[in-house]
C-alpha cells in the first residue's frame, strides 16, 4: 500500500464517519456507510454486547473476507462512542478474575489448615496417678462439687 493509497484510505474512513446514518429496522440496527463512488452500503450492527459491533455489510469486499473497511470504519465509530463503557468492562473483567484468584488461593490456604489439624497427633489418655492423703482429700472436694457430678 502506497502513502497515497494509505492517506486516501485515511480521509476516507473520515468522510464516511462524518457523513455515517445510523437507523434502526425490523432486522435491527443498521448503518448506512458511504463508498467512494457516491453509493451507499448497509453494515448490520449488533447492539447486544457493551459495545455495538458491525456484523454484516452488503459490499464484494465483506462477501469474499468476512470484513471490509465499512464494517471497520462502524466498528471504530461505535468504539470511540462507547469508549467509557468498554473500560468499564475491561476493568470489570478484571475485577471478577482477580476476586476468583483471591478466593482460589484463600481456598489452597483453609486446605493447607486443614490438613495441618489433620496431621496433628491425638491427644494421649489422662495417666493415673496415686495420691496420698491430702491429695485425695482435695480430689474428693473437687468431686463433690456440681460441675464434677456425673449426669446420669
Amino acid at each position: 500500500m502506497t502513502k497515497l493509497q494509505s492517506f486516501m484510505g485515511f480521509t476516507y474512513a473520515q468522510y464516511a464517519t462524518q457523513y455515517l446514518k445510523i437507523d434502526e429496522d425490523e432486522q435491527g440496527l443498521f448503518c448506512q456507510v458511504p463508498g467512494m463512488g457516491g453509493d451507499w452500503f448497509k453494515v448490520r450492527v449488533d447492539e447486544s454486547g457493551v459495545c455495538p459491533v458491525a456484523t454484516h455489510c452488503r459490499c464484494a469486499g465483506f462477501k469474499h473476507h468476512e470484513h471490509c473497511q465499512h464494517t471497520e470504519i462502524v466498528d471504530a465509530f461505535y468504539a470511540r462512542i462507547y469508549k467509557t463503557n468498554i473500560e468499564k468492562a475491561d476493568a470489570a473483567h478484571i475485577e471478577a478474575a482477580m476476586d476468583a484468584a483471591d478466593a482460589q488461593e484463600e481456598a489452597a490456604e483453609m486446605v493447607a489448615i486443614a490438613e495441618q489439624i489433620v496431621a496433628r497427633p491425638q491427644i494421649e489418655a489422662p495417666k493415673i496417678v496415686k495420691l496420698n492423703c491430702q491429695q485425695s482429700r482435695q480430689v474428693s472436694f473437687f468431686e463433690g462439687l456440681p460441675s464434677r457430678r456425673k449426669v446420669a
